[in-house]
């Protein structure tokens, strides 16, 4: 199964992730493989690039017989690995410090490059996580921490002015201010009847895109938290 795509910033890359546990780097232009990274032995959940380009980060999934450690990689269960992926042969650039203790669900660059988010949530060994953490990309060391009050977080991103949107188990999104610098909860979006899945700014607009396990996609002016559109599934 295929659980995730980004596109390259410069649109000529496509990664794949499956729970095959492989990366695979393609060429958008002749859809051929062009890279496959050597990650390790865990499912794959969530990819992306960095605004230049040259770093591919890869959210682990750990769950149980799906898994195992591999040499070289510690903490791969429910980590996050950066790869250098400016040469033909992929390497490794680091692997974050301080994993979650949950499969990683989502992973994404700040505008900049200086950060990342990751997401996190499940039922594990280990207990639940449902948190968002911030790294520094060049130090692959955690900012901070940020427990979400709503259960699982499905998916994050990052909006204008390092605003990051996060969709959680229970319906709600969480926006916070600027959570590289700290964890202030700026608002939160509430119109969903079920889990939100993914969320998604419009360029540099507040307006953020999101999607349920309600069948249907909402856009928010995130200032007001008015919903502006929703469309259903068949609609």
């Amino acid at each position: 199964t295929v659980t995730c795509v980004a596109w390259s910033t410069d649109g000529t890359r496509i990664a794949s992730g499956s729970w095959d546990r492989k990366v695979l780097v393609w060429s958008a232009s002749t859809w051929a493989v062009t890279q496959t990274l050597p990650t390790p032995n865990n499912p794959i959940n969530s990819l992306d690039w960095s605004p230049n380009g040259t770093l591919l980060a890869v959210g682990h999934n750990g769950e149980g017989v799906y898994s195992s450690q591999t040499p070289g990689f510690p903490n791969s269960f429910f980590n996050v690995t950066l790869w250098n992926v400016t040469t033909g042969v992929p390497s490794l650039f680091g692997q974050l410090a301080d994993q979650h203790a949950n499969s990683v669900n989502s992973v994404r660059f700040s505008a900049d490059g200086k950060h990342l988010a990751s997401a996190s949530g499940a039922l594990s060994d280990s207990g639940f996580d449902n948190s968002v953490k911030i790294w520094n990309v060049s130090s692959l060391a955690a900012v901070r921490r940020i427990p979400a009050a709503g259960g699982y977080v499905n998916s994050v991103s990052w909006g204008p002015n390092g605003t990051l949107a996060a969709a959680i188990d229970n319906g709600t999104v969480e926006v916070y201010w600027n959570p590289a610098v700290n964890s202030t909860v700026k608002g939160y979006l509430n119109g969903h009847a079920g889990t939100v899945k993914a969320t998604d700014w419009l360029g540099g607009s507040t307006l953020l895109a999101t999607g349920g396990g309600d069948a249907r996609a909402m856009t928010w002016n995130a200032s007001s938290a008015a919903i502006i559109a929703t469309t259903a599934r068949g609609a």
